[in-house]
């Protein structure tokens, strides 16, 4: 007999281990264990995403904040915001809280009681942020000019001055959400992976 049938003799003789079937609990248990290892998995892809939209936020809040300080300080600059505001409602400047005719919104709370408010956003307007939006210069409390009627002989002095008085406004509302998205950040940095992530930060103007 050659060593190879040999070899195989010995290996067929060896008797075939037998399965038990897994209890009902054990089952459970490694169903526990993989469960939390892809919602870990999850949980970390969800605040990676976060903190990236987070940091965007603070990105698009230091820009604006950065064109309104030099807009406030550079007189050619003012000159052109003027002469959007008062020909065309200052819906061509990109400072939104100057576009008279798309931001109905923002004068919408100022006279509502000191309660909590849904925004369209569906988040509730935090106190701070709210008493500080309530401060908003509003546009009918100035003479704002009229290019049209200008060239008709008619003038009017006041629009600069709203202009000013509102981007003050809006520095306050920014650097609140700037402070807010930065501690948001540093959250998202010391969150723990076993639990559900809270969403992104972002802004409401």
């Amino acid at each position: 007999m050659s060593k190879v049938t040999l070899l195989l003799e010995r290996i067929q003789r060896k008797a075939e281990p037998e399965l038990k079937p897994m209890s009902e609990e054990r089952m459970a248990q490694q169903d526990a264990r993989a469960n939390l290892i892809i919602r870990r998995v999850e949980n970390r892809r969800l605040i990676e995403e976060a903190k990236v939209r987070t940091l965007e936020t603070v990105r698009s809040l230091k820009a604006d904040l950065k064109l309104i300080n030099h807009a406030l300080k550079c007189p050619n600059c003012m000159f052109e915001l003027i002469l959007d505001v008062e020909r065309y409602g200052g819906s061509h400047s990109g400072i939104s809280s100057l576009d008279l005719n798309n931001n109905d919104l923002l004068e919408l709370y100022v006279d509502d009681e000191k309660e909590d408010i849904e925004m369209d956003l569906g988040k509730s307007i935090d106190p701070e942020l709210l008493e500080l939006w309530r401060q908003i210069p509003k546009a009918s409390d100035y003479r704002i000019g009229n290019y049209w009627l200008q060239l008709k002989g008619e003038t009017n002095f006041e629009t600069e001055k709203f202009i000013r008085d509102r981007l003050e406004w809006h520095k306050k509302i920014l650097l609140y959400q700037l402070k807010q998205a930065r501690e948001h950040y540093r959250m998202l940095l010391a969150w723990n992976v076993d639990e559900d992530p809270p969403l992104p930060y972002y802004r409401i103007l």
